[in-house]
Formats: C-alpha cells, sequence, structure tokens
C-alpha cells in the first residue's frame, strides 16, 4: 500500500513538472538573438566596475553568536548565488573599514582550480566576503545600461575563464591578482539585449532543474516498481 501512495505521489508530482515545462516553453519562447545583429561594446571590467578584495581576516574565521555575516566558498550554491543559508557571522579582527555586500554585486573566487563568479541577491546588510573572494561592484555611471546577471554570466564563460587560467599564478594552488580580473574583458549589448538574454539563461536554468527533478522522479518510480518483484 506504502509502494502504491509513493508511485502514485511520484507519477502526479512528474505530470505537474510536463505541465510547468509545456507552459515555460509557451510563455518563454527562446528570444531571437545573435551576435551578428548586435551592437556590441567591448570593454574592459574595470571600466564598467569597482573591484574590491575580500575582508583581510587574521587567520582563520570563527564563529560567534553576534557580529558580521561573512560570505564563505560553501555559501555558494551551483547555480552561482549567494545562499542566505548557513552564513557565519564572526568578529571582524582587521583595522580596514568593511565593504559591505549589496544586492547585485558579483563576488568571483580568486583561487582554486576555477574562478567562478556568483551573485548577490539577498544578503544581511552586514556581510562581507571572505578573502577568498573579490567583490565586482558595477559603478554607478552603468547601473542603469548594464544588469549584473549579464555580466555574471560572462565571467563564467569558457572565454573569460581561459583568460584567469592563463593569467593566473602559483603551482600547488593557483590565484589570480586584482588588476588581472580588472583587464579581462567584457562584451556590452543594449540594455534591452541584455534582458532578453538574461531571461534565456534564466529559463535554461529552470528546464535543467526541473528535467533533473523529472529523471529523479522517474528514477524513484522504476524503483518502487522493481522492489515489488524483486
Amino acid at each position: 500500500m506504502q509502494q502504491k501512495n509513493l508511485l502514485t505521489i511520484t507519477s502526479l508530482s512528474s505530470k505537474i513538472i510536463y505541465v510547468i515545462l509545456s507552459r515555460i516553453q509557451k510563455i518563454n519562447p527562446t528570444p531571437p538573438i545573435t551576435g551578428k545583429q548586435l551592437n556590441i561594446n567591448k570593454l574592459k571590467l574595470k571600466d564598467i566596475a569597482t573591484i574590491l578584495p575580500g575582508y583581510p581576516f587574521r587567520g582563520s574565521i570563527k564563529e560567534s553568536d553576534s557580529g558580521t555575516f561573512v560570505v564563505q566558498s560553501f555559501n555558494i550554491n551551483k547555480s552561482g548565488y549567494v545562499l542566505t543559508k548557513n552564513l557565519k557571522k564572526t568578529e571582524l579582527t582587521g583595522r580596514r573599514v568593511p565593504d559591505f555586500l549589496k544586492q547585485g554585486d558579483l563576488i568571483l573566487t580568486s583561487k582554486g582550480t576555477s574562478f567562478i563568479s556568483s551573485i548577490v541577491k539577498v544578503l544581511p546588510s552586514n556581510t562581507v566576503c571572505s578573502p577568498f573572494f573579490f567583490t565586482i561592484r558595477i559603478r554607478d555611471e552603468y547601473t542603469g545600461s548594464v544588469i549584473p546577471n549579464f555580466i555574471h554570466w560572462q565571467l563564467n564563460q569558457c572565454k573569460a575563464q581561459h583568460y584567469f587560467n592563463t593569467y593566473s599564478e602559483g603551482s600547488h594552488q593557483k590565484s589570480i591578482r586584482r588588476e588581472v580580473l580588472e583587464q579581462c574583458s567584457i562584451s556590452l549589448i543594449s540594455l534591452s539585449e541584455q534582458r532578453k538574454f538574461v531571461a534565456l539563461v534564466e529559463g535554461a536554468k529552470n528546464e535543467q532543474r526541473l528535467y533533473q527533478q523529472l529523471t529523479e522522479n522517474r528514477n524513484k518510480q522504476i524503483q518502487i516498481v522493481a522492489n515489488s518483484f524483486l
């Protein structure tokens, strides 16, 4: 009886996902964007954004009941978003005035095997990032013409990642200097085309998430049926 109920639930869940996917594809058709039709402006990242280093903690980051929230590597999800869940508080031990993260900021890992960009959505107002990251903040004069998600997407593409790896330093653990990040090439298109492209990227992510859930449901159904006769 329990297996039958689980099978019914997973079947219903799969049907709901199918409906959602069909509606997404109808509501959000692929925008007609081609590079040949776009007016592309090539700039350096430093032209449109200010690059800030992470807060210089002395030694390991020690958790406390009060103080300032700090973004660490485990606070980043696979989609490149900063998660508020599991944010730890700590006392700022350095003398530097903290650069608190703001909505729309990007943070980029400065050390490791890959240099991944993440985007800040909603965080407590007193949040800094660890020295493991650079903060990328769109300049005031570009806030009306640049969508942070569009820059976030570019920084994670093969071209930018190849550039970071080419100019990274170190043998045991690679790192990039702020000057290298500042010189990264960025392509700007019109605001309306940025919106279309970001919608296309976000739609693809949503579809991938739903297809993954659909696959998991189907595997559960198979296992339930298999358990009834194996």
